[in-house]
């Protein structure tokens, strides 16, 4: 997994990690929070590795998980993002899911898991503007990539 350091400048310095053992997960830091980015499926390994290095902290936890460009979401990976969800509120940190897409809602609220995350729409709602992650479709609210405006 890589590390992405973003400072208050705006300039980013990659920090060495360990690579995602499914190659799926991408860690960022930004502004205090750690920013995860889900490209593959949420199983229960993929949303290991985001709970890996937030069990280990002894800080409070900041985590931004965002599965806006993730495959299918699992009830188990789903569980473990749960898991973090009330690890972070005990510890006295803060835990938020970036979901874009009426499919992963659907998933969530399937796996019965409605009501229960902090849901925001782009991960620059959280943390502002970060270089690294794609965000352009903010401001154009049900156009997809590929379709053209009328």
């Amino acid at each position: 997994m890589d590390t992405l350091d973003v400072h208050a400048a705006g300039s980013a310095e990659v920090l060495p990690r360990p690579p995602s053992a499914s190659g799926c997960v991408k860690e960022l830091s930004v502004a205090g929070w750690s920013v995860f980015v889900v490209s593959g499926d949420l199983t229960r390994d993929a949303a290991l590795e985001v709970a890996d290095p937030l069990f280990a902290s002894d800080r409070p936890p900041f985590a931004v998980v965002d599965i806006t460009s993730a495959g299918s979401l699992t009830a188990e990976g789903l569980g473990v993002l749960a898991g973090l969800d009330d690890l972070a509120h005990d510890r006295g940190g803060d835990f938020r899911l970036v979901v874009d897409a009426i499919p992963h809602l659907s998933a969530i609220r399937l796996a019965g898991f409605s009501g229960r995350f902090n849901l925001c729409r782009f991960v620059g709602d959280i943390v502002g503007a970060v270089d690294g992650i794609d965000e352009e479709r903010r401001g154009k609210r049900g156009r997809r990539p590929g379709r053209k405006d009328s």
